[in-house]
């Protein structure tokens, strides 16, 4: 077996993300913008996503973005409309600044990942079902220029779903000419990174510190990738 392709998946497997600072300051800001309660503003939003992830448009990748969802909540608490827009898009920066501000790195990711990439054997790959644009703020915050770290990114809107999804296996499949042979997938969840790839054929790791599904290998510290693929 030569694996010729890394596909990492990014959130909680290159670093690790705290979201509750970034939401409180998003509806802090409606809040102090539009005078309604904070409370009220995350118990509407709550319902709001609830209906939306039971529902069969669960995986809409548009329906799941927070603007789109924000955009709902304000309407329906009968914010003036011509100010909507706005508040949409100052709270979702907000937003998105906390979050990549507060990025934790995980160990040894910065020093594997440019260890790998300096072997010249492999494509390096990120494949999330975060949106493009806060996944390059991420991608960019912890590596500096993540372009420099990695050949292909992709994200939900590019695959067109979330995980997961097929889609993220197949794009990688295409664009580089690869079988499941040629390809290992790395990422913190059995379900989400790493069944559909296993059940193609490819050989995944579990990057975490709780063993789950049945990957080919697992690991607690990115650093072991070296000797999995014996990298000399």
């Amino acid at each position: 077996m030569v694996i010729k392709a890394i596909v990492f998946d990014a959130d909680h497997t290159l670093y690790d993300i705290d979201v509750k600072k970034a939401y409180d300051l998003m509806f802090s800001y409606i809040s102090h913008e539009t005078g309604l309660d904070k409370v009220l503003l995350k118990t509407v939003w709550r319902s709001h996503i609830c209906t939306i992830l039971k529902s069969d448009k669960s995986q809409d990748v548009n329906r799941r973005k927070r603007e789109f969802v924000l955009d709902m909540v304000l309407n329906q608490l009968d914010v003036d409309k011509s100010k909507i827009d706005k508040l949409v898009k100052s709270s979702v920066d907000l937003f998105w600044k906390s979050v990549v501000d507060n990025l934790i790195l995980k160990p040894n990711t910065v020093e594997t990942i440019s260890m790998l990439k300096k072997t010249d054997k492999f494509v390096l790959i990120v494949a999330s079902d975060e949106y493009i644009l806060p996944l390059k703020m991420k991608l960019n915050k912890i590596f500096g220029d993540w372009k420099q770290y990695f050949d292909y990114v992709i994200s939900s809107d590019i695959a067109g779903e979330l995980k997961p999804s097929v889609k993220y296996y197949d794009l990688v499949a295409e664009k580089y000419g690869l079988e499941s042979r040629d390809m290992v997938f790395v990422g913190d969840s059995w379900v989400r990174d790493l069944e559909i790839p296993s059940s193609m054929g490819a050989c995944t790791v579990l990057l975490s510190d709780k063993k789950e599904g049945s990957p080919t290998h697992f690991i607690r510290n990115i650093s072991e990738l070296e000797k999995i693929l014996d990298v000399n």
